[in-house]
């Protein structure tokens, strides 16, 4: 397809390929920044109150019928998912037919958010595939809750990483971003960075040069497998531009895995000596294969897919040794002091390790090229997986 204004895809509008989902309470906040800013969206929730104070279009959201939220009870989400996902998908699809990347933000710790998602994704994933369309993207955005929110949303969270995780194994999604809600006091400020973040990706630079990363540049990085981050930060001189960096890197408001990522996208200040930012990026971020970069005259931004979130075993003298989920051990630990309280000194759970799937970090493919088949999982299989 060739670009006939920049951002523009044929009479399309790059963007116009996105639909960003909210499920829940925070999902739905998260997503008001995207319907702020002109993206196509859907909110679900089981709280018409929840739905009713973002001030969206009725015909973009879904209010389960008869429910009056969750409080916290995931399994309760999963039943209803069960019982109106049809709905709920069919008017999706119906209200934005052609969207092919979906961006489903969700806390991880709530009862409806956390609930719904991956259910939903299964099923939307399911849904797509029977219609015959293979050019399509499910981008899970989850958020951690904070270190002093309950025992209960700690456990929440833990259950639905792991359900996560095991559509990725079954390639039901492929990238996936877990926000850090501890890296900032204010909510609404993560939401707003995570809106502006995906946006300037999204568009791409305004500067019209022929050097900018194309529409499929920029769409093929969301097609990395593993998790992915973003972050911009000021420096037009690489002294600045080293500092800063590492000190937004850090900052980040997503959860920082280890280094190894596949891809990396990079909008680099025109004033930059290349290969010396280059240097810098690889020593703060690793190592990676593959990169799309382009200049601006604002300020930098990197956006780094295929994150291993994985670390190894204690036992380093095998090779083969099976790797451990660092984020859901890091949840389990936080969930294990709250249990040691509550109990008076007795701890509920030994804090467990979780078997990761082994990620080919080198395998990157653009939505527009997958001529292949989805791999798809059946109807009774997504059922019994949430019971």
């Amino acid at each position: 397809m060739k670009c006939i204004l920049k951002g523009r895809i044929g009479d399309y509008m790059l963007k116009d390929l996105f639909c960003v989902v909210g499920l829940g309470q925070a999902g739905g906040k998260m997503t008001k920044e995207f319907y702020n800013n002109k993206y196509r969206t859907f909110l679900i929730n089981t709280s018409y109150q929840d739905l009713e104070v973002l001030n969206v279009k009725n015909d973009l959201m879904y209010h389960i019928p008869s429910a009056h939220g969750c409080a916290k009870i995931r399994e309760r989400a999963i039943e209803y998912a069960k019982e109106y996902y049809e709905d709920i998908i069919g008017k999706l699809l119906d209200t934005h037919p052609t969207a092919r990347i979906f961006l489903v933000h969700f806390s991880l710790g709530g009862g409806t958010g956390g609930g719904l998602a991956n259910i939903l994704m299964s099923l939307l994933h399911h849904t797509l595939t029977e219609r015959g369309i293979t050019d399509f993207t499910i981008i899970p955005v989850g958020a951690k809750p904070k270190k002093y929110e309950s025992y209960k949303i700690q456990m929440n969270s833990i259950q639905c990483l792991k359900e996560m995780y095991s559509l990725y194994e079954d390639e039901i999604i492929g990238q996936y971003y877990i926000i850090d809600n501890d890296s900032r006091n204010d909510l609404d400020e993560i939401n707003e960075e995570n809106a502006l973040l995906f946006d300037r990706w999204i568009q791409g630079e305004l500067t019209n040069n022929d050097n900018n990363a194309d529409e499929s540049e920029r769409t093929d990085l969301f097609s990395c497998r593993g998790s992915a981050m973003m972050f911009q930060f000021d420096g037009k001189d690489i002294e600045n531009f080293s500092t800063n960096m590492k000190e937004e890197y850090e900052k980040s408001i997503y959860y920082i895995a280890s280094k190894k990522p596949s891809s990396v996208g990079i909008a680099l200040n025109d004033n930059l000596e290349q290969s010396k930012a280059f240097e810098s990026i690889e020593e703060t971020v690793g190592y990676y294969s593959n990169n799309h970069i382009t200049p601006t005259k604002e300020s930098n931004m990197l956006m780094i897919c295929g994150i291993e979130d994985e670390i190894p075993s204690a036992d380093k003298s095998d090779e083969k040794t099976e790797k451990k989920r660092k984020i859901i051990n890091d949840i389990q630990k936080i969930a294990n002091e709250k249990a040691e309280k509550i109990n008076g000194g007795n701890n509920i759970d030994e804090v467990e390790e979780v078997v990761a799937v082994n990620i080919n970090n080198s395998k990157s493919t653009s939505t527009k090229e997958n001529k292949s088949p989805k791999k798809n999982i059946s109807y009774k299989d997504i059922m019994d997986r949430f019971k």
